[in-house]
This record gives C-alpha cells, structure tokens and sequence, in this order.
C-alpha cells in the first residue's frame, strides 16, 4: 500500500486531511513497528509546522484513522494500545521485565499454529496478539555477575 493510496482513502471518507493527519500517517507509514500515541506526537510534535499539535489530538486522529481502516490498533498490555498502518504484516513483542525493554521480533512464529485452528475447528483466524515477558541478555548476564 503506497502513501498516495492511503491519502486517497481519507480523502474519500468524510475525513480532512489536515497536516496533523498526514503528520500521524506518515510518522505510521515509515515505521516498521508499531507505535503508541505518545511515541508517534514525540516524533511529529519536532516539526516546526506542527507547534499546536497536541497528544489529544494524536489520539483523536488514531481513533478517526482507524475507524475508516486506514490504521489499526495492536494490542500491548505494558505500554498500551499501539497502532500500525492496517493491512500491514505484524510482529511479536519480547518485554523484559527487570529493565522494562520491548523488542520486537520481525517475524511471526504462529502462521502454522493458525492453520491447525482451521484444519480442527473450521475457525479462521484474523489476527492474533502475543506478548512475551522474561528478561534480556542484559539483564541476565549483570544477574550473574552480581
């Protein structure tokens, strides 16, 4: 899904574009990884020509983005919800619970376990939301030396 495609889906909703909702869809588009509200208005609140975007209206324009499907939400339970272009292949997040560090795997391990749930149960999964929690190299290895 290209830039232009997705400008084109907002401009065919009842949706303005303003230069806060090209800022947080553009700030989405060219990120790799999921981000929550506050990580997105820390990265397009910088730019000079935004000056009186606010977090609230980050959060307005995600839920109205959303709504028209152009963003979906992706669920994290330490840091919140975390939103991500839709349509978009997802990842798995290992959190580590001594120093609080999210990494994020790049690639899904669970594609074959969706296919069992449909070949037993009929059931076609249409997105899945896993967590891990455990501890880093870093921690590990400074537990060990202590």
């Amino acid at each position: 899904m290209t830039l232009e495609s997705l400008y084109e889906r907002i401009r065919d909703s009842s949706l303005r574009l303003t230069k806060g909702k090209l800022a947080v869809l553009e700030c989405l588009y060219h990120q790799h990884a999921s981000l929550t509200a506050q990580e997105i208005f820390d990265r397009v609140s910088t730019q000079s020509d935004l000056e009186s975007l606010d977090l609230v209206t980050v959060y307005r324009t995600l839920e109205a983005l959303t709504k028209i499907g152009v963003v979906e939400q992706v669920e994290h339970s330490v840091k919140g919800r975390k939103f991500q272009i839709a349509g978009r292949s997802h990842s798995h997040t290992v959190h580590c619970i001594v120093c609080g560090v999210d990494v994020e795997m790049k690639e899904c391990l669970l594609e074959s376990i969706e296919q069992k749930i449909e070949a037993q149960t009929g059931f076609r999964a249409l997105r899945h939301t896993v967590n891990f929690y455990g501890e880093c190299p870093l921690c590990i290895s400074s537990e060990h030396e202590a």
